[in-house]
């Protein structure tokens, strides 16, 4: 019965699934390496929006891989966003929980509250800063293992 069920009451989405039940209403913005655009169940009427992104391997053969999120919009962003009247860039504009890439080739709901203490903050801002630093240079296999590395040593500390 999952088939006909919302988004919202599952914790694991098949890739498969989303396929199947989501068709695209307006595409917002396409890029080389970045699409976002709103999306609507054609079983439950939801809207969401798409942040679709390319990762680019730098190892030999440039492997790439696609990760997608989906944002779960009200009537009134819909209608906001299609008009051009509400900015809607990751992840400035996404602090509700959304669905993202998990295990599997499932999407699961990710919530971007802060976290609670200090150090977890600091752990989120270094993650975060290598993330974005890797993103800009096309990080390869080995500098995200470096960088993980790094960030496991700090935590041993």
């Amino acid at each position: 019965m999952t088939e006909f069920a919302s988004f919202h009451t599952m914790n694991k989405i098949p890739g498969e699934l989303l396929e199947e039940r989501l068709e695209t209403v307006k595409t917002l913005e396409t890029s080389e390496l970045e699409q976002y655009s709103i999306e609507k169940d054609r079983l439950t009427g939801e809207h969401y929006l798409l942040y679709a992104y390319v990762h680019r391997d730098a190892a030999p053969g440039m492997q790439e891989e696609v990760f997608h999120h989906l944002l779960p919009l009200e009537s009134d962003d819909v209608l906001a966003l299609v008009l051009g009247e509400q900015p809607y860039t990751y992840p400035d504009h996404w602090h509700r929980s959304f669905l993202r890439d998990g295990p599997d080739g499932c999407l699961v709901w990710f919530s971007p509250a802060g976290p609670a203490s200090d150090e977890d903050q600091e752990f989120q801002r270094e993650l975060l800063e290598g993330l974005a630093e890797l993103k800009q240079k096309g990080g390869s296999e080995e500098d995200i293992r470096k960088l993980l590395d790094r960030l496991h040593r700090k935590q041993g500390d």
